[in-house]
């Protein structure tokens, strides 16, 4: 529900590329990530836990922040298309940080049964 809300929302502005946008999607998508695996890699804590974590972190903004500009009239334009690219964005930065911290694929059927 609350994508196509965003949807709707994004149909009525346009898409505004500016510095404030890029900033926060680059925190989103880049940095906070980024960091996570920084701070889980120094204590000495391995894969899976940071794997998962770094891909946790590394998912795109929450729709709400769309929502809520556009109900407390807030930079409409600026949350809905920092959503819009962050959602974007992760296609190319998920796949780059599942690179990069050794991602494997889910056995489901071993995972399910309590073995590796």
């Amino acid at each position: 529900m609350a994508l196509f809300t965003v949807g709707i929302i994004l149909a009525g502005y346009q898409v505004k590329i500016n510095r404030l946008v890029l900033s926060l999607v680059s925190l989103k998508n880049m940095v906070q990530p980024a960091l996570v695996w920084i701070s889980l890699l120094a204590p000495g804590y391995t894969n899976p836990l940071v794997g998962e974590a770094v891909l946790t972190a590394a998912t795109p903004m929450i729709t709400l922040i769309a929502i809520l500009g556009v109900r407390y009239r807030l930079a409409e334009t600026e949350a809905a298309s920092a959503v819009f690219l962050s959602f974007a964005g992760s296609l190319v930065t998920l796949g780059l940080f599942i690179a990069l911290t050794g991602g494997q694929p889910l056995d489901m059927h071993n995972s399910l049964n309590g073995t590796r």
